[in-house]
């Protein structure tokens, strides 16, 4: 039994009904759409012309998209729109598309279209597929992806992992319209059968490198000049020459035209300088000198002249029978502002050591001690580092006290002398002074007193 779908000039205008009859009659049949798209058989040949649409049968299957498609054989699908000659489909095809001319197969999808290949362990062992949102035609095997080609201005091919691209026989030809740029990973070489390595333009493993007429700088180590070498003009060595014969320091000097000084030359380790002068050194340690002027030498351990300004933090220490410090004078850095004490006073210790409040308080406050508003004092103060510092706020004829204390926003009681101060002085200015003690992490013992005066 065969089933043929043909061009036919019209439709039955009713449902019709096929039967085993009508399919072993000798007339042809036809399959087509009625006017509300229903399928309509047609049975009488006088209603058949053109070519075959689509004929199945049990040894194929014919698409026909033009006039005259050749009957199914060879157990494939077959979409025919013209021949393709004399040629004939490989036995093992499943689906042959043929045309007189060119013949495409489109695959239209938004995001990833493509073919994939399976057998009994997978379903996708193998894979083409082109990526749009990446413009990528990638290939996979063994389920992962081998090579990625895309295009655009500059058309790439990455392998996506170890590869090795060989010939089975006779020599392997890379053309290009420009250079050929072999560029390895960062600390990767090129390796010339296996064993010749060229590292940023460094050759190693090769016996000899001949050349008619070498381009450019040549660098390296020249272990050994066979012949008499002949060099003129300026000659630049950057790499280590195992024999240079024997030179003096004078026949070393002649060679060179920029040299200071005269003398013998001068390695690093234990050099004996005759009367040099240094100039401006960026570094120097003079932990055993000798024989130092102190009128010639700025910024002695013993005096430092004039004005010196020391950042950041410095230790001195002095041993078990000296003071580490000796200081004739010093004085502290004040702030001094003509506002009242605000609710909450944030001493920055980095700031000052003592903060004065010139206009009269209204209000009683809290006294905040911290380094600055972005370190706080626990971390600027080690354990077993003291600190001192001194608040004055003036007051007018209704005096307010300040008798709250913080470290970095949290309260601390401190030991008052003569005990927490419960008025204020009138008419004058009291004086608040806060030594703190570090004992811990974010642990202190702090003394304080408060005087009035007027």
């Amino acid at each position: 039994m065969a089933l043929e779908l043909k061009h036919a000039p019209a439709a039955r205008a009713a449902s019709h009904s096929v039967t085993q009859a009508e399919f072993d009659a000798t007339d042809a049949h036809t399959v087509t759409s009625g006017a509300a798209g229903d399928i309509v058989w047609l049975s009488t040949a006088s209603q058949i012309s053109g070519g075959h649409i689509l004929q199945m049968e049990t040894n194929g299957l014919t698409i026909g998209l033009a006039a005259t498609a050749p009957e199914p054989d060879n157990n494939f699908a077959h979409i025919w729109q013209g021949t393709a000659g004399s040629v004939t489909a490989n036995a093992a095809s499943l689906l042959v598309l043929e045309n007189t001319g060119t013949a495409y197969m489109s695959i239209l999808a938004p995001t990833v279209g493509g073919i994939l290949f399976g057998d009994a362990a997978a379903n996708d062992v193998g894979a083409i597929k082109y990526t749009h949102s990446s413009n990528g035609l990638s290939m996979e095997t063994a389920g992962a992806s081998s090579v990625i080609l895309t295009g655009g201005a500059t058309p790439a091919l990455a392998f996506q992992g170890v590869t090795t691209i060989s010939t089975a026989s006779g020599a392997m030809t890379l053309d290009s319209g420009a250079a050929i740029n072999i560029e390895p990973e960062v600390g990767s070489a090129i390796l010339l059968d296996g064993t010749i390595s060229i590292d940023a333009g460094v050759v190693t493993g090769a016996t000899s490198i001949t050349s008619t007429a070498f381009a450019g700088a040549l660098t390296g180590n020249a272990d050994t000049v066979t012949t008499n070498a002949n060099l003129t003009g300026h000659i630049t060595s950057t790499g280590n020459a195992a024999v240079l014969g024997s030179f003096t320091s004078a026949q070393l000097s002649t060679a060179l035209t920029d040299e200071t000084g005269t003398g013998s030359a001068v390695f690093a380790t234990s050099p004996t300088l005759v009367t040099p002068a240094l100039g401006t050194p960026t570094a120097l340690v003079l932990t055993s000198a000798t024989g130092l002027p102190a009128a010639g030498v700025v910024g002695t351990a013993s005096t430092l002249s004039d004005v010196q300004t020391l950042t950041g933090t410095k230790t001195l220490n002095g041993t078990s029978s000296t003071l580490g410090t000796v200081l004739l004078n010093a004085a502290e850095t004040t702030t001094i502002t003509a506002t009242v004490p605000p609710s909450t006073v944030n001493f920055d210790a980095a700031t000052q050591s003592v903060l004065v409040y010139t206009t009269n308080a209204n209000a009683t406050w809290i006294t905040n001690l911290r380094f600055s508003s972005g370190t706080t004092l626990n971390t600027a103060l080690a354990t077993g580092q003291s600190l001192s510092v001194t608040l004055m706020a003036a007051q007018g004829a209704t005096a307010y006290l300040g008798v709250v204390f913080q470290i970095d926003g949290v309260t601390v009681t401190p030991l008052w002398q003569g005990g927490l101060p419960t008025a204020a002085g009138a008419s004058g200015t009291d004086v608040y002074t806060f030594t703190v003690t570090k004992t811990g992490s974010a642990a202190y013992r702090v003394i304080a007193s408060m005087s009035s005066f007027n």
